[in-house]
């Protein structure tokens, strides 16, 4: 059991207690062909520490005027930038104002 992405090969039954057993099985992709966002939502795609790579995946499925009114921020161009505007609109600075 981990939590790397795909280390998992065969079902494992792990006894946690007399009356609790917990199940450890590979993750099953039925679709072929994924871009690397769509592996990472998945979570069968390592993406280390960089979590800009998993909000890019996720803004690609929302529009960004949804982002925008939801967050209550201005248009932004990528991923650094609408990090910097929300943390920004909700007051999450460090010194000096950086976001």
């Amino acid at each position: 059991m981990s939590s790397i992405p795909g280390c998992t090969k065969a079902l494992q039954e792990i006894k946690l207690d007399s009356q609790v057993k917990m199940l450890d099985c590979p993750g099953v992709i039925f679709e072929k062909d994924l871009t690397r966002n769509q592996l990472i939502l998945q979570n069968t795609a390592k993406y280390g520490d960089d979590l800009e790579e998993v909000i890019e995946a996720i803004m690609e499925r929302i529009p960004r005027n949804e982002l925008q009114e939801h967050y209550k921020i201005e248009p932004f161009n990528n991923v650094t930038e609408f990090l910097a505007k929300v943390c920004r609109a909700h007051g999450k600075l460090g010194k000096g104002g950086v976001p």
